[in-house]
């Protein structure tokens, strides 16, 4: 029997859906960049500068990224929480 059945809150194994895409998406976005950087003409200097640029853009991006990941392990760790509690007080009323 499954998780799905026995909890009308389990998300079950699709919910990294999101952040799978995501991740490709910020990979593609990585090496779009790379490759029209190197394919540009451009001089040495102007092509550091547009990648000291996009590092820090990306940097930025990433650091969001992060703090919303974040967000959404203390959101799990609270639903995880309150269903141990739950899970507990049910155990405890049926052994009363």
């Amino acid at each position: 029997m499954s998780n799905e059945m026995n909890y009308p809150n389990y998300s079950g194994p699709m919910s990294s859906r999101g952040g799978d895409a995501l991740a490709a998406f910020a990979i593609g976005m990585v090496a779009g960049a790379v490759v029209s950087l190197l394919l540009a003409p451009a001089t040495g200097s102007d092509t550091r500068r547009k990648v000291g640029d996009f590092a820090r853009k990306f940097g930025e991006k990433a650091r969001e990224g992060a703090e919303q990941a974040k967000g959404y392990v203390n959101q799990a760790r609270g639903r995880v929480e309150t269903a141990v509690h739950e899970g507990r007080e049910a155990f405890e009323r049926t052994q009363a």
